[in-house]
């Protein structure tokens, strides 16, 4: 990887001011049970959840465990909070720093690196589905799902170009940038090959992209990625 540039982009996550969770219990776990999960459990108004401290700071900061530095010591926690109105995942994620500030006594900042990695882009023609209007209460997403062997399934369900770039970013395990201007939601579905196997009946990833939706995937670009450095935090939340 080739770094660029380093830049402090916030303060400590101590010193910020957020929403909150209108009740919560976090308490610690035992190691040996089972039942760690790396995502939440999630309604409008309540998140359970048993996970380590760094899908906690995964989640509460949208960035990837391989982008988080500064966590000592690994234990579980068991987390049920309510918020006292529908809160949105965003919502969620700001909530989630807020515990982490008050009850872990997190100090944390997030830094910016230009790193390699993949780029969207339009082709001539434009942007071959059209947008959607996303339905009140509902959420968007795009994901991916293997139905065949060597194959692989993207759905977006009124996703954003956005969403699109992280999905594949798991994919391709390195940053992808959406740089296709393009806003809103969309509904498509679309098959890829996940490999270069003549026998498997599906295009390239590049060649789908292309031909269903209307947008380039263009390798070896560079651009920023934001990583999070822990100062400090505690690791026993404390007593409820």
């Amino acid at each position: 990887m080739k770094w660029l540039a380093i830049f402090l982009l916030t303060a400590t996550a101590a010193a910020q001011t957020g929403p909150a969770f209108d009740v919560i219990s976090v308490k610690l776990a035992a190691k040996n049970d089972g039942t760690m999960a790396t995502r939440p459990t999630l309604t409008a108004r309540r998140m359970t959840w048993q996970t380590d401290l760094y899908y906690l700071n995964s989640f509460a900061w949208n960035i990837p465990i391989d982008r988080i530095s500064g966590v000592h010591g690994d234990p579980i926690v068991q987390i049920e909070a309510t918020t006292n109105h529908d809160a949105t995942a965003d919502e969620m994620r700001q909530m989630t720093r807020t515990l982490l500030a008050t009850r872990f006594k997190q100090q944390a900042r997030l830094v910016s690196k230009d790193v390699d990695g993949a780029a969207l882009t339009l082709t001539k023609g434009g942007l071959k589905v059209k947008q959607s209007q996303l339905p009140e209460n509902d959420r968007s997403y795009v994901v991916g799902t293997i139905p065949e062997n060597g194959i692989t399934l993207v759905t977006s369900h009124y996703g954003t170009i956005d969403q699109l770039a992280q999905n594949l970013a798991l994919f391709l395990h390195q940053p992808v940038w959406n740089r296709t201007g393009v806003t809103g939601n969309y509904e498509y579905k679309f098959r890829y090959a996940m490999d270069d196997d003549p026998s498997i009946d599906a295009p390239s990833l590049e060649n789908a992209l292309r031909d269903q939706l209307g947008v380039n995937l263009l390798k070896k670009q560079n651009g920023p990625v934001e990583y999070l450095v822990i100062d400090s935090m505690e690791s026993n939340p404390g007593a409820n």
